[in-house]
């Protein structure tokens, strides 16, 4: 599959051949460089997805409030937090377990962990939270 995405990324025609069932014999060279670029930028685009789908899960908290710095946000506000934070750290990621570490664990002012107060008033690190989503992401 990867080497088709590949392929047809570098060989449209390839794509056309396949949607019409034609058959065509081609001699495609890839060389190794090629291929290990090819396969760096799709572990990127694949933990970059990963970190999107982080920030995203954060909407399933209905009625939690997002603990920044000792003040309560809604759950909208730790989503854009999130979001502007990546983007601000993104030189610095390049997984989603660097995301979490960097970006979603405290804030690089005050060093406050990042807190979630659940609808039940339970407090949980948001760090935690990422951590059981990362699982369930990765699976």
């Amino acid at each position: 599959m990867k080497i088709f995405v590949l392929l047809s990324v570098l060989f449209p025609t390839l794509v056309f051949a396949q949607n019409y069932n034609i058959a065509l014999v081609a001699e495609v060279a890839v060389t190794p460089i090629q291929l290990a670029l090819t396969v760096r930028v799709s572990e990127r685009q694949t933990q970059a997805h990963r970190i999107q789908k982080l920030i995203e899960s954060l909407n399933k908290l209905e009625n939690a409030k997002f603990i920044r710095n000792g003040k309560e946000h809604v759950v909208s506000e730790a989503v854009d937090h999130m979001t502007k934070k990546w983007k601000w750290k993104q030189d610095q990621i390049k997984s989603a377990n660097e995301f979490i570490n960097i970006v979603g664990t405290k804030s690089s002012t005050t060093g406050k962990p990042y807190l979630i107060k659940m609808q039940s008033g339970k407090i949980i690190k948001l760090e935690s939270w990422f951590r059981k989503e990362l699982k369930a992401i990765s699976k």
